[in-house]
C-alpha cells in the first residue's frame, strides 16, 4: 500500500496510500459492503423472532423484488399531473423519497427544539447576513417554482400544522453557509439556466437516481429498519460487551484529555470554559448498540403503528414504504411538538460516528470497536492512532461553528470575546484547506463547506496525539507492528492514522462526489492534520517549509 518513493515531508498521503487500489469507488467503505453481503447470506435461512423482524424482512424481500418496477410506476402515475401542480407532485415525491434524502426534506432530530434560539442569535453572532446568503437568495427568488407553505403543510401531522415549526432549525446556519458555497461554485446563470430550460429532466433523473442508487440492503439497514437488522447483524457476528466495554474506556480517557487541553486555553474566559468543560463531561457516548435496542419489546413498540396499519401481503413495496416514512416522519414530529427527546436508532452496520449538538449525544457504530481498530492483540499506539482519533473527532464536533456556543444546559449563549478569537482560529483553516489543490487539477477545496468536519479533525488530531503521550510515559518502549520496525513509535503512530484514510483519490467520481461532500477528500484530512502537527514535523524530521511542514500552522483549541 506505502509508496516510500516518496519523501513523506512532501507528501504524506502518498507515501502511506499511494499503492492503495480500489476497482471502484464505492459510497460506503468496502467493509460495510461485506457486512451487508454476509447479512443478505444469513438472512436467508433466518427465522424472525419478533414483529418487527418479520415487518422488516417482508419489506426487504419486497424492495428486491419490485423496487424499480414501483418507482416507474410512480412516476407515469404522478408525473403527467406535474407541470399543472409541481407542489403537489413534490409532497408526493417527498413522502417515499425521504429516507434517501428527499428533494426536499423535512425532519426533526433528537433534542431540536432546544435549536431555535440558537439559530437565530447564530445567525447574528457569525455575521451570517442576507448579503452573505444572496447567491441563493438571487437563485430562489429567480425560481419561485413550488409552494414551500403548502409542502410543509401537508408533509406534518394535523396537530402539529398550527405550530411555528420552521422556526425550530438548528442546522439553517451551517445549511445556507453550504448551499452559498456550492451556488457560489456552480455559478448562479449556470443553476438558472438549468432550472428554467431543463427542471423537469433534472428532477426525474433525480427521483429514478435516489432508489436506484443506494441497493435495499443499504437502505434498510441506513434509514428504515436500522435498529431490527443491525441487532440481527450483532448477533450473527460475534460483537460483544467486551467490545463496548473497551470502546467506552478510550472515550472516557479522551473525555479526560479534552477537558484538560480546554483548561489550558487562557484565551477562554473562565466562565465559558466552566461551560465547556460541563458539557465534555455530561455528554452521552453509545457503542455499538443505541439505547433500548437489544430489547426485542421495545423494539416491538418502536414499529407498533406500522405493524398495525399497513397489509403487507397485499400492498406493494412502495406503498408500503410510503406508511413506513410517513408513521416514523408523525413520530419524530409529535416528540418534537411535546417537547420529548427521541431514543437513538443509529445506523449499526455501517461505518459512521456522530455527534449530536442539542442533545450532547456522541455515537460510534460497531465498525470502529473492531478489528482492525480496536483489538485486544494491537498495541495501544495503533489503537489511538485509528480508533481513539475517530472518537476524538466526533467529541471535537462541540467545539465547532454548529455547537461552540450552546453551553451545557443546550441553550445558546452569546461570548462574543470568545467568539471572535474563535473565528481568527477557524478562517485560518478555511484559508488553508481552500487551497488544497486536487490531484491533477485546478480545483481547488472548498474551505468553507468543510470546516465543519475540518475543525473536528484538527482538534481530534490534537487529543489523540496527548493520550498517546500519556500511554507512553507507562510503556515507553511498546511493541511495533510486523514489518515497521524500522520505523519509530511516533512514525508508525502517523502512518496507522493516515492509513485509516487511505482511498482511490485520483478518480473522477471522487472528486465529483466531494463537491457537495462536507468531509473533506481524504487525502486532504491527511494532509491538514499533518501540516497543522508540529508533532509530525518532529517524529519525520520535515525541513522548515517543506509541504507537510508550512511555516504557519492553524491552531484550534
Amino acid at each position: 500500500m506505502m509508496n516510500t518513493s516518496v519523501e513523506p515531508c512532501d507528501d504524506f498521503y502518498e507515501y502511506v496510500c499511494g499503492n492503495y487500489n480500489l476497482e471502484e469507488i464505492l459510497l460506503v467503505s468496502e467493509y460495510t459492503r461485506r457486512d451487508l453481503e454476509g447479512l443478505e447470506k444469513y438472512l436467508k435461512t433466518y427465522q424472525p423472532e419478533s414483529s418487527n423482524q418479520k415487518v422488516a424482512i417482508s419489506m426487504l424481500k419486497k424492495c428486491v423484488d419490485d423496487k424499480n418496477t414501483d418507482v416507474n410506476s410512480f412516476m407515469t402515475d404522478f408525473w403527467a399531473d406535474s407541470t399543472k401542480d409541481l407542489t403537489k407532485f413534490i409532497i408526493e415525491v417527498t413522502k417515499i423519497n425521504s429516507a434517501t434524502g428527499g428533494f426536499f426534506k423535512i425532519y426533526t432530530w433528537p433534542a431540536e427544539y432546544n435549536g431555535t434560539k440558537y439559530a437565530k442569535t447564530f445567525l447574528t453572532a457569525g455575521d451570517i447576513s442576507f448579503d452573505q446568503m444572496k447567491p441563493w437568495k438571487e437563485v430562489a427568488d429567480e425560481i419561485k417554482f413550488m409552494n414551500l407553505t403548502e409542502f410543509v403543510y401537508q408533509l406534518l401531522p394535523e396537530d402539529l400544522r398550527s405550530l411555528d415549526v420552521l422556526d425550530n432549525s438548528l442546522y439553517v446556519v451551517d445549511s445556507f453557509v453550504q448551499l452559498n458555497a456550492y451556488v457560489e461554485q456552480t455559478g448562479v446563470e449556470n443553476i438558472k439556466k438549468q432550472l428554467h430550460e431543463s427542471w423537469k429532466e433534472s428532477l426525474s433523473k433525480y427521483i429514478i437516481e435516489s432508489h436506484t442508487f443506494k441497493d435495499c440492503f443499504e437502505r434498510f439497514t441506513e434509514d428504515l429498519f436500522s435498529g431490527t437488522l443491525g441487532m440481527i447483524f450483532l448477533n450473527q457476528s460475534n460483537f460483544t460487551q467486551e467490545h463496548i466495554d473497551r470502546g467506552k474506556s478510550i472515550y472516557e480517557e479522551l473525555q479526560i484529555q479534552t477537558v484538560e487541553i480546554i483548561s489550558r486555553n487562557d484565551w477562554i474566559t473562565p466562565p465559558w470554559k466552566k461551560q465547556l468543560i460541563e458539557k465534555v463531561l455530561q455528554t452521552t457516548a453509545y457503542f455499538g448498540i443505541p439505547e433500548n435496542h437489544e430489547n426485542i419489546t421495545v423494539m416491538d413498540q418502536m414499529y407498533k403503528r406500522v405493524l398495525e396499519s399497513s397489509n403487507f401481503e397485499g400492498s406493494s413495496y412502495l406503498e408500503l414504504l410510503r406508511d413506513v416514512m410517513r408513521m416514523n416522519s408523525e413520530e419524530t414530529f409529535l416528540h418534537f411538538s411535546k417537547r420529548t427527546p427521541i431514543t437513538y436508532t443509529g445506523n449499526i452496520i455501517g461505518v459512521n460516528g456522530n455527534h449530536n449538538p442539542t442533545s450532547s449525544a456522541i455515537t460510534i457504530s460497531q465498525y470502529w470497536l473492531k478489528y482492525p481498530y480496536l483489538d485486544a492483540n494491537l498495541p495501544n499506539w495503533s489503537i489511538i492512532a485509528s480508533y481513539a482519533f475517530v472518537v476524538a473527532h466526533e467529541i471535537s464536533h462541540m467545539f465547532g461553528k454548529g455547537s461552540v456556543l450552546v453551553d451545557s444546559h443546550f441553550a445558546f449563549n452569546l461570548q462574543p470575546e470568545f467568539f471572535q478569537s474563535y473565528q481568527i482560529r477557524e478562517d485560518c483553516l478555511v484559508s488553508q484547506y481552500s487551497n488544497f489543490t486536487f490531484p491533477g487539477t485546478n480545483e481547488t477545496l472548498n474551505g468553507t463547506a468543510t470546516i465543519t468536519e475540518n475543525f473536528p479533525d484538527i482538534l481530534g488530531s490534537k487529543i489523540a496525539y496527548e493520550l498517546l503521550t500519556k500511554y507512553l510515559k507507562f510503556d515507553p518502549n511498546p511493541l511495533s507492528l510486523p514489518g515497521f520496525e524500522e520505523y519509530t513509535i511516533l512514525q508508525q503512530y502517523y502512518i496507522r492514522n493516515a492509513n485509516t484514510w487511505c482511498r482511490n483519490h485520483m478518480t473522477k467520481p471522487y472528486i465529483d462526489a466531494s463537491r457537495t461532500d462536507k468531509h473533506s477528500p481524504t487525502i486532504f484530512r491527511v494532509h491538514g492534520m499533518m501540516k497543522n502537527s508540529p508533532h509530525f514535523s518532529e517524529a519525520f524530521e520535515c525541513y522548515s517549509q517543506s509541504p507537510m511542514n508550512p511555516e504557519h500552522k492553524c491552531e484550534t483549541f
